[in-house]
């Protein structure tokens, strides 16, 4: 699956879902919004697009989410990951959400709301390789 399979409103809802994860603590650091514009631009996002995700509210997001196939769905619990260990300053490394307090708390919300299977991650690490760098 590639990001071409995903809609314009599935792009959205993930990057939103992304900044839920990120903003559970002490909302979003410098460091996490170069890591959102970067993942953006990774997955062919536009700024634009970007943007749209103050226009969706917490809802839709897991309405979108909910009702995506599980294929599509697959990618998330790692993006999920990688935004919280992104979230605590953390580049390259093995984590899981058992590693971030704040952070697993929302994921759990998120990913029963959602529909999202997470089991793999809360306590089997998993190596990260976050966008850091164009």
């Amino acid at each position: 699956m590639t990001w071409d399979d995903y809609s314009e409103k599935e792009l959205v809802a993930i990057l939103k879902s992304m900044i839920f994860v990120m903003a559970t603590d002490n909302g979003l650091s410098d460091r996490a919004k170069n890591y959102l514009n970067r993942k953006a631009v990774l997955i062919d996002c536009t700024v634009p697009l970007l943007k749209k995700t103050t226009e969706i509210s917490p809802l839709e997001t897991v309405e979108i989410i909910r009702n995506m196939s599980f294929d599509k769905k697959d990618i998330i619990p790692y993006l999920w990951i990688e935004s919280a260990a992104i979230n605590h300053g953390r580049t390259y490394g093995e984590y899981c959400f058992d590693d971030f307090e704040y952070e697993k708390e929302a994921v759990l919300v998120l990913s029963e709301r959602c529909n999202v299977d997470i089991s793999n991650y809360l306590s089997n690490r998993h190596e990260i390789h976050p966008p850091l760098t164009l």
